[in-house]
């Protein structure tokens, strides 16, 4: 399974990310899914909600599963960035990083089953 290609915006994305101190990756395969942006040293991932694709039911609906499935299998917690969220910097960068924080905590439980999640 080939990475798919990543959109400016979430090339914007990451980039801003690692201009906050987070070391990225893009489109990171985790289990039969790849997350837009992954930060390893936190195992966290960030997804890049671009309009009007993700306003639709149907992938709402998709986007849903796929994040409870990545919990559920890889305890990987995503934060979702809307095309909005990108226009308001500083609100991001404080919301990112505190995303980050809250997960940091839970960092140690969670690195077992991310493990085998993201390497077998």
């Amino acid at each position: 399974m080939s990475a798919p290609t990543p959109t400016a915006p979430q090339l914007e994305l990451q980039a801003f990310l690692s201009d906050l101190g987070l070391t990225v990756c893009e489109e990171w395969p985790i289990g039969q899914f790849f997350v837009d942006v992954f930060c390893e040293e936190a195992l966290v991932g960030f997804e890049y909600d671009g309009d009007p694709y993700h306003r639709t039911d149907g992938q709402l609906r998709r986007d849903r599963e796929r994040e409870a499935w990545i919990w559920e299998n890889a305890a990987i917690p995503i934060l979702r960035i809307r095309a909005e969220d990108m226009k308001d910097r500083v609100a991001l960068a404080a919301r990112v990083l505190a995303f980050v924080e809250e997960h940091s905590e839970t960092y140690d439980e969670r690195k077992p089953k991310a493990m085998w999640a993201l390497w077998g």
